[in-house]
Parts: C-alpha cells; structure tokens; sequence
C-alpha cells in the first residue's frame, strides 16, 4: 500500500501542466467532420498564432500538408447549405405537396390494414377448414402440417403488418410546418445554434462526411428526404 501511494503521488506531480485541447470547441464546429480531398484522412482544427492576431485553420494531419482557413471553410460549407436550402418561391408548393401525401398516405394505409383484417379472416377460416379435414380424417397428417405450416406462416405475415402499419404515426401538421421552415432556413438555423446544435444539424443533414476542396465543401451523401 504504502508503495501504491508514492507511485500516485509522483504521478500526480509528472502530470503534463499544458492546455488540454478540449473536444467541443465552437470555433471549429466542422471539426473531424470534414475530409481532407488529398488523403482521405478526417481534419482536424486548431489557431496559429500571427504578429498581431489569431488564425483559425481547419487542416490534415501527419505528413499531408493540407489547410484552409477557418473563415474561408465555413463560407464553403454555407453555400453547401443554401445548395440544400428549399427556394423561398416553391416554399409553398413543396408545403402542398407534402401536405397532400401525408392525406394519400393515411388513406392507403386505412386501405391496406383493411385489406389485410380481411385476409386475416379468410386465412383462419381456411385454417379452420384444413383442422376438420384432418379430424374427419380425410387429409393424411404429413400433407396437413405442410399445408397448415404454410397457412399459419401467411398469418402472421398479415398480423405482423397490420400491428406495423398501426402503430406508425403520420406527421402532424405542425412537425410539417417546422420541418419545412427548417428546410427553408439552414443557415439561418445552422449560424444561431450552439456547437451541439451545429453537430446535431450536421448529422442529419448528412449522414456521410463532407469533402473539403480548395475552394468548395461538397458531400457524396445528402439525407434522403431532402
């Protein structure tokens, strides 16, 4: 014990007296979100200190010399948003459009769960009818498990879907109005929220990484209801 204790005290005491460089950092929102277009590596970001002020730099690690400008990167990734960002002119268009599929959707759904319920019914009774021709004796045991088997497979099938499309929740038309003011304002959004905000908002958006280019951010992958 009492050589467990000096070895923790001389620990403590040889601990580095640096700054420790913290995870969320608000200058550098894009931080390791962005790939560097050279070596495919993810970059990092940090300030470099000039005569008279401070820069910020998103840039590679290792031997790729990689860097851009803070400022010069989250003006890319804008224009990256507003090339997302729905046109103030098909605002309500694409708010008709949306509220017309969701009324399509819950009445196609109505439709199929009855369509469904039905087949449900007609699947039992022809279950119903396959156990009296096994009682009566008229179908031998082997042809009944196979056939009942396949029946009672069906079944469930039916079940399953009915209990899927049921408990699937259509969007309210207040979700849809937020959703399409989102959509509309990215930047907007994207400026005014705090860095786990920016994080949450780059997540969505883009499920893959974004490349960054001399002069341009640019994704592979957008979210597919965008």
């Amino acid at each position: 014990i009492e050589t467990f204790m000096k070895a923790q005290i001389k620990k403590t005491n040889n601990r580095w007296k640096g700054i420790v460089p913290k995870n969320e950092d608000p200058e550098f929102p894009l931080r390791n979100y962005l790939i560097c277009s050279k070596c495919g590596r993810n970059l990092t970001a940090s300030n470099s200190k000039g005569r008279n002020r401070t820069y910020g730099y998103y840039h590679c690690r290792k031997s790729c010399k990689s860097r851009i400008g803070k400022d010069a990167v989250h003006k890319y990734f804008e224009t990256l948003l507003e090339s997302i960002t729905i046109k103030e002119e098909f605002h309500d268009l694409i708010h008709e459009i949306l509220e017309k599929t969701i009324i399509k959707y819950e009445g196609d759904s109505k439709k199929e769960i009855a369509r469904l319920k039905s087949q449900v019914r007609r699947t039992s009774e022809q279950l119903s009818r396959l156990d009296l021709q096994l009682r009566e004796e008229r179908i031998p045991l082997e042809r009944y498990n196979r056939m009942a088997t396949d029946i009672e497979k069906d079944l469930d099938t039916y079940k399953n879907t009915i209990q899927e499309l049921s408990g699937k929740s259509t969007p309210k038309k207040e979700s849809l109005d937020k959703t399409v003011w989102l959509l509309s304002n990215l930047s907007k959004v994207y400026n005014n929220s705090d860095y786990k905000g920016k994080r949450r908002l780059l997540a969505t958006l883009f499920p893959e990484k974004i490349i960054l280019e001399k002069e341009k951010c640019r994704t592979t992958n957008v979210n597919e209801v965008v």
